[in-house]
């Protein structure tokens, strides 16, 4: 039985077509995210695109509120 050695180069290359396959899928929903935001409506569920076998996405968004700190830091909570 062969033993297979794999150099460092092998690897990095390996693991920078596995991290690119994975950005592919990844959907740039930032302005979405700034119009629920700018809603303000705790607790609804917000849905945006439609997903199909042919590639298109669907994300789900929910405002949960807002957090102010000690020293008077908002931070609007979102979960998806």
């Amino acid at each position: 039985m062969r033993k297979f050695k794999i150099s460092t180069q092998q690897i990095i290359f390996i693991l920078a077509i596995l991290f690119s396959v994975s950005l592919k899928g990844q959907v740039n929903d930032f302005g979405i995210r700034l119009q629920v935001l700018d809603k303000n409506v705790v607790d609804s569920l917000f849905v945006f695109g439609k997903w199909s076998a042919k590639g298109k996405t669907e994300t789900h968004l929910m405002y949960l509120g807002e957090v102010t700190t000690n020293n008077g830091r908002v931070y609007k909570i979102m979960k998806s």
